[in-house]
């Protein structure tokens, strides 16, 4: 069906191609540094002058492409020149990121051409627009279907810089794509999906390309949208989680350094007082176990590390190992881990005393390592899952609830003196990452996805309905002409019937009179040879040998049924109905039989009559009807076969009384033939002027019954007469 384009198909495209290459050369420019500072936001200066080298292209060849044919291969080598500038583009961006580090201005390899960054989803959309338009002339359809993606691609960023989603206009490791870039590539890109409806190739409307285009575009931007807003989440996750970090190791550093800064003081106050007493030392000690979480025990150590002295004294500690290289330290150390006598993880730290420059001894605390990191972590949220260890021994786990897993694990080094693998290890808490991670990018792109289908199948079925409306109309006017021509025809038919009914009418009227003429003409004569028949029967009958009184009988009895047979030609011209009396059709066949008795004798025939109903018919016109169906019988009779003729009746409505005989036959195809008056077979030996046959249809026809014969050549016929059910007589007993 064609449908007219729709309206503005060939100008969109030609104004927004125009717009494009005008706002290219504007990029161009300023990355150049040619237009005012003024001017530069709204051009978005800062992009480079690869950007606008290919939004020129891609702009100028969509509006050559909408311009006519003749310019469809300058357009195709404008949009081959934009998409080898976005493929450059997004190779660099590619390498760059396999590499692991993102593009930089002025990234060697790229050539002078490079005026700065390109952002990676402004390349793909430069390709895009230039594949489409390098496919818009061979492959139309392929061609709609890129400029659909670039459309997507620029909406998506556009409402990503509306919705402030980074991850929307800014993929890993690029720049982002420019407001102005999004919005002229999301124009530019439904200017080349429109542009196959500006062809005169395209007149022909498939009712399903553009909504197909429209629901792909509204797909294409809603998973791009749910998929920036889930980076967007992961980003603000990351960003949580590094903070979370950087307070968990400063906590750390913090708790560690001021125990350590405990224990330096207590060695200070061993040197000020030159080798205290037990007394005075326990009583400092007592004074710092109160305000140290997490401290077991403290010991006086030599300098080879045998133990001196020991607060509390029942405490049961592993031995003191002082490494070489230790000995040589003169700060505060943090040694270990081992294990305590509980089989718990525990750390010491090692606070040297020192005598004229020389290591004299230690003095060492035992921290218990879980209370030790727990005090110094109390004030941290539970929604955080922190671990330390050290030398692969998991000194403290602590927070809430079971951890994310890996994708949010952050590991930091304490760098603590004594203690270089001293790591801590965060993660947040699976609530925390629930809490931070909405369904909202999952409730977008579905619900994105059901209302793209429902908006394709909604516009797709205008566009049928409107198809269907355009090929009703035209059905419409098509069969309104054909009804004004039935209509003509029928006046003129019926004209034609009421001259030639009024005709006929004539016809039947003068045939009647001529009926009625003839008949009264023969009537007369027979009526004459029926009269001096039975005046020589009354006046010489006596005189007369049997054989002569038989031939008297014969011409009596021919006589009146030549009668007969003249008044049932009447009945049967007449146009009134027959006068109906109560018939037994077995009575009138055995009459009819009798009457042809020296023919059926001669022929060597049987009949055989079943019980026939009684029927509320014209009597005479029966006996007539059987007459000429059993005269029939004996002509086409075969000859040396003995006749059989048998007649039977089918109960139900309409009756059916069959003549069957063992004839001659007929071809089944030359059945209705036989009934047209004045038409016989043509058979050897059989006289006749084919009028017999047509006068039993006649009969039945005016009983509101039909005649129809089958033939069996070389077997014989039937007649099937068939007469209404409501002829039938019922007796006052409810039989008939």
């Amino acid at each position: 069906m064609r449908l007219p384009k729709p309206p503005g198909s060939s100008g969109y495209p030609i104004v927004t191609g125009t717009l494009a290459a005008l706002t290219g050369i504007g990029i161009g420019f300023g990355a150049l540094g040619e237009v005012p500072e003024v001017l530069r936001p709204a051009l978005e200066a800062r992009q480079p002058l690869v950007t606008g080298l290919a939004l020129t292209a891609a702009g100028a060849g969509c509006a050559l492409a909408a311009l006519g044919p003749g310019r469809r291969r300058l357009a195709a080598a404008l949009g081959l020149v934009a998409a080898l500038l976005g493929i450059a583009a997004f190779a660099t961006w590619m390498l760059h990121l396999v590499a692991g580090a993102a593009p930089s201005r002025g990234a060697p390899g790229i050539g002078p051409l490079w005026g700065g960054r390109m952002a990676a989803d402004t390349a793909l959309a430069c390709v895009l627009a230039g594949a489409a338009l390098v496919l818009a002339a061979r492959r139309p359809a392929v061609a709609a279907l890129l400029g659909a993606l670039c459309a997507a691609l620029g909406a998506s960023a556009a409402l990503g810089h509306v919705l402030s989603i980074g991850p929307a206009f800014a993929w890993r490791g690029s720049t982002p794509m420019s407001p102005l870039a999004a919005v002229c590539f999301a124009l530019l890109g439904s200017a080349l999906a429109l542009l196959p409806m500006a062809r005169p190739a395209a007149e022909r409307v498939r009712p399903w390309q553009l909504p197909v285009l429209i629901g792909l575009v509204s797909a294409v931007i809603t998973l791009l949208l749910s998929q920036a807003l889930a980076a967007h989440e992961a980003d603000q996750l990351d960003r949580l989680v590094s903070t979370g970090a950087k307070r968990v190791r400063a906590e750390l550093r913090e708790g560690l350094d001021e125990n350590t800064e405990i224990l330096s003081r207590l060695a200070r106050e061993w040197e000020d007082r030159m080798f205290p007493t037990r007394e005075a030392w326990e009583e400092n000690v007592r004074l710092v176990l109160a305000r140290a979480p997490g401290l077991e025990a403290v010991e006086w150590a030599r300098s080879d590390g045998s133990r001196g002295w020991l607060y509390p004294r029942d405490a049961e500690l592993p031995p003191l190992r002082i490494e070489p290289g230790l000995r040589l330290a003169r700060r505060t150390l943090i040694a270990g881990p081992f294990r305590l006598s509980d089989g718990a993880s525990g750390l010491r730290v090692l606070a040297p005393l020192v005598e004229h420059g020389k290591l004299t001894g230690w003095i060492a605390g035992t921290f218990r390592s879980q209370a030790l990191f727990a005090g110094i972590l109390s004030g941290l949220e539970t929604q955080w899952v922190v671990r330390v260890r050290a030398g692969g021994q998991e000194l403290f786990r602590g927070g809430e609830g079971s951890s994310a897993g890996e994708p949010w694990t952050q590991v930091v080094a304490l760098e603590v003196p004594g203690a270089s693998d001293l790591v801590a290890v965060l993660q947040p808490a699976r609530e925390l990452v629930h809490s931070m991670r909405s369904p909202l990018p999952w409730l977008l792109a579905s619900g994105g996805l059901v209302a793209s289908l429902l908006l394709t199948l909604a516009l797709g079925l205008r566009n049928v309905a409107a198809v269907r409306a355009a090929v009703l109309r035209d059905e419409m006017a098509e069969r309104q002409r054909t009804h004004d021509g039935i209509r003509r025809l029928y006046l003129e038919l019926e004209d034609r019937v009421q001259e030639r009914t009024s005709a006929l009418s004539q016809r039947n009227e003068d045939l009647r009179r001529f009926a009625s003429f003839v008949s009264h003409e023969l009537r007369q004569p027979v009526s004459t040879l029926a009269i001096w028949a039975e005046l020589l029967q009354t006046r010489h009958g006596a005189t007369l040998d049997e054989e002569a009184r038989g031939y008297l009988n014969e011409i009596r009895a021919s006589a009146k049924r030549l009668g007969d047979q003249i008044e049932a030609q009447l009945l049967a011209a007449s146009a009134r109905p027959p006068p109906a009396e109560p018939t037994d059709l077995v009575r009138v066949i055995r009459e009819v039989a009798d009457s042809l008795k020296p023919a059926l004798q001669a022929a060597d025939a049987s009949l055989e009559v079943d019980a026939l109903p009684l029927l509320r018919v014209e009597a005479q016109q029966m006996r007539q009807l059987f007459t000429n169906l059993l005269e029939n019988a004996v002509k086409y009779r075969r000859d040396g076969v003995p006749l059989r003729i048998a007649i039977r009746h089918a109960s139900g409505d309409p009756v059916e009384i069959c003549v069957e005989d063992n004839g001659r036959g007929f071809p089944p195809e030359q059945a209705e033939r036989l009934f047209a008056a004045g038409e016989r077979l043509a058979q050897p030996g059989v006289e006749g002027h084919g009028l017999g046959l047509a006068i039993c249809r006649r009969i039945l026809e005016r009983h509101g019954g039909s005649l129809h014969a089958e033939g069996r050549p070389g077997q014989g016929a039937t007649f099937r007469l068939r007469l209404p059910a409501r002829l039938l007589v019922v007796d006052e007993a409810g039989g008939h």
